[in-house]
């Protein structure tokens, strides 16, 4: 849209709701996403680059502590560059 219509008030309120119930603490144990019923089966490399990508519970805090403060550290890019992120994501559906 046009920059003069991030400008103008909202078209609607926002509505807060003060007493909805807090989140639950993540990650939720034993969750499991329900089987796709679309099939892909992947070749060995994808599948040996998907395995790639899991990170276990113990190495995301670790991850999380040691790249704090993102901009200034290596390790964030370094972790970051293999990963699907939101911004990659996109890159790939308009691919």
């Amino acid at each position: 849209g046009s920059p003069l219509s991030y400008q103008q008030p909202p078209k609607e309120k926002v509505k807060t709701l003060h007493n909805a119930p807090p989140p639950p603490p993540l990650p939720l144990q034993d969750y499991r996403l329900k089987p796709s019923e679309c099939m892909f089966v992947c070749s060995r490399k994808q599948q040996l680059h998907m395995k790639s990508l899991e990170v276990t519970l113990e190495l995301s805090r670790s991850i999380e502590c040691a790249t704090r403060e993102q901009s200034v550290r290596a390790d964030w890019h370094n972790v970051r560059r293999p990963q699907v992120t939101a911004s990659r994501f996109r890159e790939i559906c308009h691919v």
